[in-house]
This record gives structure tokens, sequence and C-alpha cells, in this order.
């Protein structure tokens, strides 16, 4: 593991050169086959292997009782050996414990892209996963993992948008991961890689958006307790527990086990979904909300007082997130309503578009009572799945206008954690953009000026389709009220022409 200048003062005192061993020679870079960590009764977990995309294989430790948390464990350099399997068997009884290979994991890193964001390929593993083992929700997982998945813990948190993991802990965490390939940057977070050592430096940012607990042993040779403390201080969320008599190798489970255990179940807990709080209706809206509430379909949403218009709105195969509150957020200035479907939530179970063209139906029909126009569409995944729903029956008379963002070639009614990684069947019975143009409504169709394919390339740029391309690929550069203040210039000018044409 490189040595960076965080670790540059303790190496020196304890070996004698600036260049420091690297840390396998240092201390074992997993923990010691000797440890005796006594894990749940074996009767009340099962274990099985998955096949999953990236890693090919993990292993899945499944409580036999019902259990809400999901946990990805994250091994060493030494990969899934009886160190890790025995804490991963410790908190097996708790919850779903999905075991992942650090050296399988860095051997796939990024391939396809330029540089690697493991908290998307942590997604894909977690969603294929959760998938096999018929949950009935996706559940975001906590990420726990030792040395170098101890480092890859703390990089998904810091790179990954909020909604994406519950939390996360580190044992023997160092800043500075063995990997082939440089780490991409998210923000203003940017990792620095070198690649004679293949290493890349990650550096600390001031908040998490989830709890990380640190678990350090003062007598860690390879990540230096001084510096460790260094890094974590001041970060929002991030808390570090420092264990006498350990070092890297966590060889005296005597010593940690119950800091980790108390970790283990703080971090699970504050990951637990909420119960959502009551719903304000909005104002003058009488019985609107709660009307909606007993759809019991994943709805969020965004009021404004006395609306101009409405837009239900489909987010993307990620859920609710930070694109689709953004855009609320900017259409609430301009009293635009939304109402949010969380595709993560709502396409978890296969839908055929039958079904969403009734539910949508459902959610339209209680909006029509307020006389404002509504407007649907969604988001990348959300925002292929509207046409061909309004298609199959959904109500295409009632709405207003289309407003599509990112929308793919093809639709798909269930999230498959394979889409990440392949391209879509070609089905002309799901081909997204003769949808569009079939159903002859004044349509937005935005893409990103990086984006080299999607239904918005496919249309005609002439009324009533307005095609637009805005900076930046799929995610717009994260210019999500920009995205929304063009968005909200579209329904402004189809209300007005809508109004001029009634005269």
């Amino acid at each position: 593991m490189r040595v960076g200048p965080l670790m540059l003062a303790a190496l020196l005192s304890a070996n004698g050169s600036a260049a420091g061993p690297r840390r396998a020679a240092v201390e074992p870079a997993k923990p010691a086959a000797s440890m005796s960590i006594q894990p749940a009764p074996a009767k009340l977990w099962n274990e099985r292997s998955l096949r999953v995309p990236i890693v090919r294989q993990v292993i899945a430790y499944v409580p036999i009782r019902p259990a809400d948390g999901v946990v990805l464990f994250l091994s060493g350099d030494g990969g899934w050996n009886k160190g890790v399997v025995d804490m991963a068997r410790r908190i097996a009884a708790e919850a779903i414990v999905i075991g992942i290979s650090y050296p399988a994991l860095r051997a796939a890193a990024g391939k396809a892209s330029k540089c690697w964001y493991p908290a998307g390929d942590l997604e894909v593993i977690s969603r294929s996963a959760q998938k096999q083992m018929h949950l009935a929700q996706y559940v975001p997982p906590v990420l726990i993992g030792y040395s170098s998945g101890a480092t890859l813990v703390y990089g998904a948190l810091a790179a990954a948008p909020a909604t994406t993991f519950g939390g996360g802990i580190s044992l023997g965490f160092c800043p500075d991961l063995p990997v082939d390939r440089s780490v991409c940057p998210a923000s203003a977070w940017r990792p620095t890689y070198d690649a004679k050592t293949h290493e890349a430096w990650l550096p600390r940012v001031d908040a998490l958006p989830h709890e990380w607990r640190v678990l350090n042993g003062a007598e860690d040779r390879v990540c230096d307790i001084g510096a460790m403390r260094r890094f974590v201080a001041g970060m929002a969320n991030a808390e570090l527990d420092v264990i006498e008599g350990t070092g890297h190798g966590f060889g005296r489970p005597v010593r940690w086990t119950e800091t980790f255990d108390r970790a283990v179940e703080a971090v699970l807990a504050r990951a637990r979904p909420a119960a959502p709080a009551p719903r304000p209706a909005p104002p003058g809206s009488g019985d609107l909300a709660s009307s909606l509430d007993r759809l019991d379909l994943p709805l969020t949403y965004s009021w404004t007082e006395q609306p101009a218009a409405f837009l239900v709105f489909f987010s993307g195969d990620g859920g609710w997130a930070a694109i689709d509150e953004g855009i609320a957020d900017a259409l609430a200035s301009h009293r635009i309503s939304v109402i949010g479907v969380s595709s993560l939530k709502y396409f978890w179970r296969e839908k055929t578009a039958a079904q969403v063209a009734s539910d949508l139906s459902a959610i339209v029909s209680r909006l029509e009572a307020t006389g404002r126009p509504i407007f649907v569409g969604g988001y990348s995944f959300g925002a292929s799945v509207v046409p061909l729903a309004l298609q199959a029956g959904g109500p295409r008379r009632a709405a207003a206008g289309l407003v599509l963002l990112s929308p793919d070639t093809s639709a798909s009614f269930e999230i498959d954690p394979l889409d990440w990684i392949r391209t879509a069947a070609e089905n002309p019975e799901t081909q997204v953009a003769p949808a569009i143009r079939a159903l002859n409504l004044p349509t937005l169709c935005i893409a990103g000026t990086e984006e080299e394919s999607g239904a918005c390339l496919e249309l005609p740029e002439r009324p009533p389709i307005d095609v637009r391309r805005l900076p930046g690929s799929h995610h717009f550069k994260g210019d999500y009220a920009g995205l929304g203040d063009a968005v909200a210039r579209f329904i402004e000018t189809t209300m007005v022409t809508r109004e001029r044409n009634r005269q």
C-alpha cells in the first residue's frame, strides 16, 4: 500500500525508510487466521453462494428470522478468508450480509470506463444479490470493510449520492487504496492516483451523508493512529474508535469485538428507514394528499401554495434522489407542484405497461379535480416508461404535456441490475421514440451534450416535440436547478399556448 504524507513520520520511526514497506510487508493485510471469534450459532442463518455481476460470485449470510438490514462486507487484500468470514458470521443473525472479495473487485475495477466508480459497482452487486434473495423492497446497504475494504467503504460513502448507502464501518482504515486505475472524482472530492505504485489517495471530506465508524488498533503499524485521528477529526458523521491492544490484523477478538458489535448495532439502527412523517396537505388542497396516500404507491410530494400546474414525475432507477429533488425545488419557485414516484421502489417487482397506465391514471384522476394542467414525465428509467404507459391506456387526454429527461432508447418495466452493464435488448414493443411520436403531445425531451444515444436523439426537432441538449452527460454535470428551470419554462410556455388555443 502506498505510503502517503499522513503516515510518513510513523513509518520513518518504525522502519527507518521514507519509502516504507508496502502494506502486506508491514503487517498482514488480512485478519489473523488464528483469530477465534465466536459467531452466532449456525442455526441462526443460512449461507449461500450467489452469481452477481462484476465479481462473479459472493457469499450471502441470510438470517433465518426476518431482518430489515443489508450489509456489504468488503474483504482486505487477502480476499474472502477466515478472518472476515468470522466477522461476517458474527452479525449474520441480525442482517443479511453479502461477502465481497476485494481482490475480485479490484480485478474488475472500471474496465469499461476512464476511471473507477466503486460505489456504482457496489450498488450493482447489491441490487443483483437482493433480487436473487427476493426481498420485497430494495434496501440501501450498510458498508463494512477491512483494510483495503475499509478504504473502499470510505471512498464509496464520499462519492455516492446520499440515497445509495445507509452508512459504513471501516476496520483498519488508511486513505490510500491499492488499485490499478484512478478512482472517479465526485464534485469537489478528487482522489489522486500514482500509476507507478498502483495506489489511489482518497482525500478527506468535510461531511459524509451517513454515519461512518472507523475502528483502528492503537498498535496498528500500517495505518498510523495519529494520522488517522487527524483525518477523521472534524468530519461530520464520522467517528474514530481506537482499540487498545490491537494491531492492523485484528488478531485478538477479545480486544475489539465489543466495540465492533456496538458499531454495527448503531450503524444498522440509523440506516433503517424512519417511519414517514405525516404529509401536510397543501393549502387549499382539501383531501388531495390523503387521497393520493390511499393509493399505496411509493410517492413523494413537493407542494406549492396555489399551484399553477402539476408534474407527475417518475425517478430514475436509483430511486428518488438528488436530481429529482433538485428539479422539484426549482419547479416550486415557479408554482409547479411535483408528485414523485420512486422507480426503484415501484419497479422493484416487474410491472406491465397496463399496470403502470392504471396507477398513473389513478394519480392523475385525483389531480384533475384541481382544474390545473397536469404534466407527466420522468428521468432516465422513469422517462422511458411514461410514453409506453400512456400508449397502454394511461391518462393521455388528461396530460397537458410530457417532460422526459434522458430517456433510454428502450424501456424496461422492472429494475434489473444487469441493465447498468449491458445494452438493452432491441424490442420493437418497448422502443421509446416511436411511442413519443405516436402520442403527439407537447413534449420536452432533454439529453446531455455528451450522451451518444437515447430516445431524444431519435426524435424530430419540430412541434410538438422540443428536443434540447444541456451541458454534460446523463447527470447534466449536477446542474439540477438549471435543469428544473428549463422544465419550468417548457411547462409555462405550454400552458400559455393551451390557453391561447382555447380562446
